[in-house]
């Protein structure tokens, strides 16, 4: 799975742009979208919080962190 198609899945999931699900959430929407897109390390807090939002693991979120 690509980390494009990790974008897409969340905003599918939530129903939200990832500016609305930021805002929603307390994180910038650079931070999350820097983090699925793999430029920067997602931390578990922020995984678990997309995780609760779309139903998926944390792992999911978190994996290919070092493929970078």
């Amino acid at each position: 799975m690509t980390m494009s198609d990790k974008t897409k899945f969340v905003k599918q999931k939530t129903g939200m742009t990832l500016k609305e699900l930021a805002s929603q959430i307390g994180y910038s929407d650079r931070h999350i979208i820097e983090g699925l897109r793999g430029k920067t390390q997602i931390s578990y807090s922020l995984a678990k919080t997309l995780a609760e939002k779309t139903g998926a693991s944390p792992i999911y979120f978190m994996e290919n962190q070092d493929d970078k």
